[in-house]
């Protein structure tokens, strides 16, 4: 009797050992998944760290800082590195092209160029007007020539304007771009600052895809 006991009982054991391994094995798979998933989070902050380096080290007119924007319905709330730009740094006749999908607070005075949006079919641009003038007098003072959507937020308190020319020098077939801010794709103005427009040349704001006007003190003068 006592064998038979103790064969039960080391059959009993052997098979409470067993469990105890598998759910041990399992702990250990979850955290091993877990581990994975933070290193991924780890690893693509260390790509946008050293974008943002190289971007600094590439121009020295722009500089790296943390905004949060709300823009309702159009672009979700969020913290990122946004590129300050001052438009006073360029010369005049400059076209300031913008080919990389985020946020661009853009301030000063651009005399005689223009800000050209072209990035990818499903890229999103902000960009944040911030006491900015720009003025074009052969063209669209702001274009965007391509993207997914394009969201132009007015900043509290400030005062904007943007004006085009009444002379156009590189219209395509269609004639277009014809306005001093034109869009083919997806444009949104929204914000609380305000905005001054004028079309010297034909529109005021114009927009080939949807246009949406969400906020802003906007006037606009256009001879068409």
């Amino acid at each position: 009797m006592n064998k038979k006991w103790l064969t039960i009982l080391l059959a009993s054991s052997f098979f409470v050992a067993f469990l105890a391994g598998c759910a041990n094995t399992g702990i250990t798979q979850a955290d091993s998944a877990s581990a994975t998933v933070e290193a991924a989070v780890v690893s693509s902050n260390s790509v946008l760290e050293s974008a943002d380096s190289g971007s600094a080290a590439a121009s020295t007119d722009q500089e790296t800082v943390e905004v949060t924007y709300d823009v309702s319905d159009e672009m979700t709330e969020y913290t990122v590195l946004s590129n300050a730009i001052n438009l006073s740094d360029y010369e005049a006749n400059s076209v300031v092209t913008i080919d990389t999908a985020g946020e661009y607070i853009l301030s000063g005075s651009l005399t005689d160029g223009q800000v050209v949006v072209n990035v990818g079919d499903d890229e999103e641009v902000q960009l944040v007007l911030d006491n900015a003038e720009i003025t074009n007098n052969g063209g669209s003072a702001i274009y965007v020539q391509n993207a997914g959507k394009v969201v132009i937020t007015l900043n509290d308190g400030t005062v904007n304007t943007v004006t085009d020319g009444t002379n156009y020098t590189n219209l395509d077939a269609d004639g277009e771009p014809d306005a001093a801010i034109f869009s083919h794709d997806d444009l949104t103005i929204t914000g609380s600052g305000s905005l001054t427009v004028v079309g010297n040349y034909s529109e005021g704001i114009e927009s080939r895809d949807d246009l949406k006007i969400t906020g802003g003190n906007i006037t606009i003068t256009a001879v068409d």
